[in-house]
């Protein structure tokens, strides 16, 4: 089954995923900033669009948030 949360056309190729890119331009702080962002647009548009999968994405990013305090 296809990854819907990071599905493959995220990756440029050479393991290089577009996340990554995103956190290498910016500072801790505006990486943390983009991902709650993201949190607030999937679980405030969840009820109107993708449901469950939009849950799933706000997890996907609400992990990735919490990876940044983990380092």
């Amino acid at each position: 089954m296809k990854d819907k949360i990071n599905p493959d056309h995220y990756n440029a190729g050479e393991g290089l995923q577009c996340i990554d890119f995103i956190e290498a331009s910016m500072t801790v702080e505006e990486f943390r900033a983009y991902c709650r962002g993201n949190i607030l647009k999937y679980t405030f548009r969840c009820n109107n669009k993708g449901g469950l999968e939009d849950i799933q994405k706000a997890e996907w990013y609400i992990k990735k948030l919490i990876s940044t305090h983990e380092t």
